[in-house]
């Protein structure tokens, strides 16, 4: 008689690896190729005064209308004078265009240049944030910096928030994963009691980590303190958002699944095969629905190929959470030495779930290359991006899964096949207990590499995308340095927009040591792009009132990060350098 084996998945197999990891990289090579510029954050779109402009008079209200509607506090919109004092009436509102939002002034304002920062929460449910200029009367120089304008958040909020998305996806999988596993790989394993507290941390993670997010959403994307997710006008925010219903969708899912869990899980060992199939198309309806929940209100909600991107995440948190849950059901249940958990019982499971994985694999290879090229749109931003390295320390996660999961089940089939040979000598072979024992510490270390991967995925759900991340680093420029030629000193504001291909310009403002205009003897531009070796190109500058310096509008017609260099020269022998990065978006 043969003795059966536990037999290895597909992906154990070395040709159909190798072919699978030539298509990834195929479709890699491809997707990138062909990547364009896009942004998957709400993007400002028109402002009232528009960026850079000069008017006559103070504007009664600044207005500004994005490219999707746009969560707001009452400080989204903050407006500062010159000296950096704030001009506005500090209630930043809605208006009749769910697009547009805008904030009162004061009245009276005087001539120079108005700061206005703004901050609001993207229809992903993540902060998104920028400022511009618009002068009154003239163009002046301002004490506004970047510490001014940015909002500060809070690291307790941050670190919180993505501990619940990663409790969040670790529960769904552990839910999801683990009663799939037992429908379709392994049905007697419903009465087990360890099945059954496994389903439940399952379930009571994913409970605890939704009614979380929903408190903790609201400071995190407004940047508040901890201390201020109770709040109810927070709390209410939050509940108006797509994030919010997404999130409360999920509650009643949650709340569904509890009582077929409690009726199906002790029924399924005596089920037949149509009522497994049912328990099984029922665990993959809730399971898809839950996989919604996150789709809808995440970086696939926006942006680019909306329909495709969404489909794409549905199917990637599937199989994740059918890989990852089935793993911990191997290791804590199929696999643990006990008298259910015989080598007889175990193999079918074994085999079933190695083509279960297999698909999982294929799912999770193709939907992640095409997540990949959408979030970060282009190589540089795979180096140059935060979300790029993320993408890059997840696929090398999942790479090192793969390769876990072939020498694994590819050794264990060959020692079962060797111990069952009859030409091996009986002290030679391995016990079923003992190969069970090896599985399972192949299982644990491959489901630890698992978690880890999904603490990157719970992170870049909460990061910014690589696409809108250069976008956000191209367009208007605002500095403010130091220069010193030795016989004077003072501090150059350059003011340079619109940052983008084609024509641009540079306002440059110089005060001296004591704050006041200071005219240089001679002031001159070069704009420089290294990584395509152009330039320098001179610029023709214009002294435009006192320290006020323009440049004749010049065309930047390549994409990338430039380099602007202002010599100011003090008197005959004194001169001094400095240069401002400046990126320029297609």
């Amino acid at each position: 008689m043969n003795r059966p084996t536990l037999a290895g998945p597909r992906i154990g197999r070395r040709k159909g690896l190798r072919a699978l990891l030539a298509a990834a990289g195929a479709a890699v090579v491809v997707v990138f190729a062909a990547a364009g510029p896009a942004s998957a954050h709400a993007t400002l779109e028109n402002t009232s005064p528009a960026q850079s402009a000069v008017v006559s008079s103070g504007p009664a209200d600044v207005s500004l209308t994005f490219d999707e509607s746009v969560g707001i506090s009452a400080d989204s919109i903050r407006v500062f004078d010159p000296a950096g004092k704030r001009v506005d009436d500090g209630q930043t509102t809605a208006t009749s265009n769910p697009d547009t939002i805008q904030i009162n002034l004061r009245a009276g304002l005087g001539n120079g240049t108005y700061t206005v920062a703004w901050h609001v929460i993207s229809a992903d449910s993540h902060p998104v944030e920028g400022a511009y200029v618009f002068s009154v009367g003239a163009a002046s120089s301002t004490k506004v910096d970047q510490a001014t304008i940015n909002v500060s958040s809070s690291r307790a909020v941050g670190v919180f928030y993505g501990s619940l998305r990663w409790l969040g996806y670790l529960g769904y999988a552990l839910l999801f994963g683990g009663f799939v596993f037992l429908a379709l790989c392994r049905p007697t394993g419903g009465s087990d009691p360890r099945a059954f507290r496994l389903l439940a941390i399952g379930w009571t993670a994913s409970l605890a980590a939704a009614l979380g997010v929903l408190v903790v959403q609201g400071a995190y994307a407004g940047e508040l303190p901890l201390g201020d997710a109770l709040d109810g006008s927070v709390l209410r925010g939050t509940l108006d958002t797509r994030f919010g219903q997404a999130v409360l969708a999920r509650l009643i899912l949650l709340a569904a699944v509890a009582p077929l869990l409690a009726a199906t899980l002790g029924r399924l060992p005596a089920a037949t095969a149509r009522g497994r199939a049912l328990f099984l198309g029922s665990a993959g309806v809730l399971g898809v629905a839950g996989a919604a929940t996150w789709a809808a209100a995440d970086h696939a909600s926006t942006g680019i190929q909306v329909p495709l991107a969404v489909f794409s995440d549905l199917v990637h948190i599937s199989a994740m959470g059918l890989w990852l849950g089935g793993l911990a059901m191997l290791a804590l249940v199929v696999c643990r030495p006990a008298a259910e958990a015989a080598a007889e019982d175990a193999v079918p499971a074994v085999r079933t779930f190695s083509r279960l994985a297999l698909c999982c694999v294929g799912s999770l290879v193709v939907s992640g290359v095409y997540q990949a090229w959408r979030g970060v749109g282009s190589w540089a931003a795979l180096g140059d991006t935060a979300y790029g390295r993320l993408v890059v320390l997840k696929i090398g996660g999942i790479c090192v899964l793969i390769g876990l999961g072939w020498m694994a089940r590819d050794w264990i089939r060959r020692a079962v096949e060797h111990t069952g040979s009859s030409a091996v000598p009986e002290a030679q072979r391995i016990d079923a207990d003992g190969l069970l024992l090896r599985l399972r510490r192949s299982v644990v270390l491959e489901a630890v590499v698992a978690m880890v991967v999904l603490v990157f995925s719970s992170i870049l759900v909460a990061s910014e995308p690589g696409r809108a991340a250069q976008a956000a680093a191209s367009g208007p420029t605002s500095a403010n340095l130091t220069f010193d030629t030795g016989t004077a000193k003072g501090t150059l504001s350059v003011f340079f927009s619109p940052g983008k291909v084609g024509l641009n310009q540079a306002h440059l403002y110089l005060d001296n040591s004591k704050g006041l205009p200071y005219d240089a003897a001679q002031l001159t531009m070069q704009f420089s792009l290294a990584s395509a070796k152009l330039g320098p190109m001179n610029a023709t500058v214009i002294h435009d009132g006192p320290g006020h310096y323009i440049d004749t509008p010049i065309a930047l017609t390549f994409p990338g990060e430039w380099t602007l260099s202002v010599t100011i020269r003090s008197d005959d022998f004194d001169e001094t350098t400095v240069t401002v990065p400046i990126k320029i978006s297609p």
